[in-house]
């Protein structure tokens, strides 16, 4: 897999789902423990890990946490994105088509 290809894909699940979580990605990134950002945080953890294919260990250097808080964000962030209706998978693959679009 192209790294960079990957960052740039995380760096987009970050902004979109920032923007549906009203947060940005920088307070995501931050640790910040407020409830509406560890929602968008679990949500991104399980877009990424389940929805693109991203270990867990370089989702957890692009939200600025440890592997072990994505390990257990994941069952959360894919109940918050079921919540909102959105797929994970649906939202991996648009992703990679935009990212792919745009370079």
């Amino acid at each position: 897999r192209d790294p960079a290809g990957t960052d740039r894909v995380l760096s987009v699940l970050l902004e979109r789902l920032a923007g549906i979580w009203g947060v940005t990605s920088a307070e995501i990134r931050s640790g910040s423990r407020r409830r509406t950002t560890t929602q968008a945080r679990a949500a991104v953890a399980a877009a990424a890990v389940t929805g693109l294919g991203v270990s867990t260990t370089r989702a957890a250097r692009a939200l600025g946490v440890g592997p072990a808080a994505i390990c257990q964000a994941i069952a959360h962030g894919l109940e918050l994105l079921q919540a909102r209706g959105i797929n994970p998978d649906r939202l991996g693959k648009d992703l990679l088509k935009t990212v792919k679009l745009n370079k």
